[in-house]
């Protein structure tokens, strides 16, 4: 989920349904090595697009590679790329929702994984500069261990565009 916008935003405990972490927890992330992080998920847009800013301005300082998230659509499907060893890694992410709705409404912040058309678009853009493409989602049935068809239906079209592995969680 998204950084809070303010501390009286973050949820700390609780049983809240509406995400804000300190900006605080980020740095655990760069601590533990992370490179690239999806963005996309059903609470992305928790805290506003001021929230996504914040998170995004947060991850860039920490040099933490992104994608999945922006102030539009066009950045959403912005892929993140992360070179380590001289291998050129990159990285397309998208979700199931928007908002934590699931899914019924679109926003023009968080890339959807029904978004096939995109999808495509920016993986056939990647093959001729990237070394290994990863699409990753967040999607599928809390507690169900098998996929759904909109899971299956992105993965397929992630491969048949030309990723080289589909890394789904929720």
């Amino acid at each position: 989920g998204p950084v809070a916008s303010s501390a009286k935003n973050a949820v700390i405990g609780g049983h809240s349904m509406v995400f804000g972490s300190p900006t605080s927890s980020l740095q655990g992330l760069a601590d533990f090595n992370f490179n690239v992080l999806n963005l996309a998920n059903n609470h992305t847009f928790d805290q506003g697009l001021a929230g996504i800013d914040q998170t995004i301005a947060e991850l860039k300082n920490l040099n933490i590679a992104f994608e999945g998230a922006g102030d539009n659509l066009d950045q959403a499907w912005t892929p993140a790329i992360v070179e380590k060893n001289g291998i050129k890694s990159c990285f397309v992410g998208a979700s199931y929702a928007s908002v934590n709705d699931s899914g019924k409404t679109k926003n023009n912040y968080v890339a959807r994984i029904d978004d096939l058309g995109r999808l495509k678009s920016v993986i056939l853009n990647l093959k001729s500069s990237c070394d290994f493409i990863v699409a990753t989602m967040h999607a599928g049935t809390e507690y169900t261990r098998t996929p759904n068809s909109a899971q299956t239906a992105f993965a397929r079209a992630a491969i048949d565009d030309g990723a080289d592995m589909v890394i789904g969680g929720h």
